[in-house]
Order: structure tokens, then C-alpha cells, then sequence
């Protein structure tokens, strides 16, 4: 429950949720009551997501490079949908590209939710100045990549806040240091 709150508060203060189509299409996801969902996208096959947009919600927006911006219009499934053509690389969108995209459309406050792949280029782009990262008190073997499989220089954080529940859940809010 207080991991649900704190997600909820961020969101709240959030002007956009950003995460990555292979998020939405394996885990779901709904449209934030106050803010926008942007979906980065890559290919723009958005094929078997599991995006809820019921009642009063925000905007959906798919962030995608130009050659995929048909294919996505085909297979968001939301006529209300905004696409968001964002320069690429070789079909490849740039963390900064991203980031400006969102804020010419107007959203300033960017909080990302993942996958690992999108938490990764957007860590390893520079635009990242804070980590929000819940720890659960139960040990598992699963392999959790946080930022993906491939490995980077570390990054100084500064603790900003830490808050623990009643259930030993673990709440931490890092600064991260800029790149030199």
C-alpha cells in the first residue's frame, strides 16, 4: 500500500508517465487521471498492449521515429492518440530527443516508470537527475537489471529522502550527479 501511494503522489506531480512499449505490452498500463502516458517506441508496433484509458484520463502519446509513425497509428487503437514523430538515428531515439520532444509539447515535469531498456538510455543520455527506488524485504532469486544488461560507469547519487514502512518496504529518492 505505501509503495502505491508514493507512486500515486509522483504521478500526481507528474506531467507525463514515460515508459516503453515493451512495458505496456507485457505489463499493462493505465492513463493517468492528471497526467499524460507517453510510450517510446522504436518500431511503432504497439501490437498487444494493454493500455486502459477509461473515464476522465489524460493524454496517450506514442513518442516514435518517422518511418514508424504509420505503424503506429495502425496499432495504438486509440483514435484520441497523439503521435510524436522525435528525430532518430538510424530508427534509434536519443534520451535528449525524448526529453525535448515531451517538453515542446508543453510537459515539463517527465517521470519515467521503465522497462530497463528505456530507464537505461534515458540514465546513459544524461537527462536522469533523480532515482526513485522501492525495495521489498523479501529475497528472491530473480535477476532484476534495473537498467537493462549491459554495464556503465557508476553514477554518484545523493540520498535525498529514505522512508520504510511498517512492512519493512524500503523508500529512496536519490539525487543523481550530473555527468563531468
Amino acid at each position: 500500500p505505501a509503495d502505491r501511494l508514493l507512486l500515486g503522489v509522483i504521478r500526481m506531480l507528474a506531467d507525463v508517465v514515460l515508459v516503453g512499449a515493451q512495458s505496456v505490452r507485457a505489463e499493462g498500463y493505465f492513463v493517468p487521471r492528471r497526467a499524460a502516458l507517453a510510450i517510446v517506441t522504436s518500431s511503432g508496433d504497439l501490437t498487444g498492449h494493454r493500455i486502459t484509458s477509461t473515464g476522465q484520463r489524460g493524454p496517450l502519446l506514442v513518442l516514435c521515429p518517422a518511418s514508424a509513425e504509420k505503424k503506429a497509428r495502425e496499432t495504438i487503437g486509440d483514435e484520441n492518440a497523439k503521435i510524436i514523430v522525435v528525430a532518430d538515428e538510424a530508427g534509434s531515439l536519443a534520451a535528449p530527443d525524448i526529453v525535448a520532444a515531451l517538453r515542446d509539447a508543453g510537459l515539463r515535469s517527465i517521470v519515467s516508470e521503465g522497462g530497463p531498456h528505456l530507464a537505461s538510455r534515458l540514465l546513459h543520455g544524461g537527462v536522469v537527475d533523480e532515482l526513485c527506488l522501492s525495495t521489498s524485504p523479501v529475497l528472491n532469486g530473480a535477476n532484476i537489471p534495473l537498467f537493462g544488461s549491459s554495464e556503465f560507469a557508476g553514477r554518484a547519487l545523493t540520498l535525498r529522502s529514505l522512508m520504510v514502512d511498517s512492512a519493512s518496504g524500503v523508500y529512496a529518492r536519490w539525487a543523481i550527479a550530473a555527468d563531468n
